[in-house]
């Protein structure tokens, strides 16, 4: 179970953290609201008032929050497959819903 919950987080760690300067850029877009500036305008602009650094806005909690969750939703299916009949070869497409829904509310 430890595998599933350490490869979740870091799946889920990582794809946050090449996600978040599009994430901060789309933020920027929402507040500043300059005009009709598209997203490489309002990343140029970021980029050249900031540096580089004003891309990576938010990240160390948008991966905390990635890991904790992404662990914790991906890391146990496997461990519930059993209680919903879902780690047969056979089991149904509900059965493993079922299962997935769980882990996803648990998080």
């Amino acid at each position: 179970m430890e595998r599933q919950l350490f490869a979740g987080g870091v799946s889920v760690g990582l794809a946050t953290a090449f996600t978040n300067p599009i994430d901060v850029v789309k933020v920027r877009m929402q507040v500043t609201q300059q005009g009709r500036a598209g997203l490489v305008e309002t990343g140029y602009n970021l980029v050249t008032k900031e540096g580089m650094r004003g891309l990576t806005g938010g990240l160390e909690a948008a991966v905390l929050r990635g890991v904790t969750y992404g662990g914790i939703r991906l890391g146990l299916y496997e461990p519930v497959k059993p209680f919903f009949g879902a780690d047969h070869e056979n089991a149904g497409v509900t059965s493993k819903v079922l299962a997935s829904c769980f882990t996803g509310a648990t998080a």
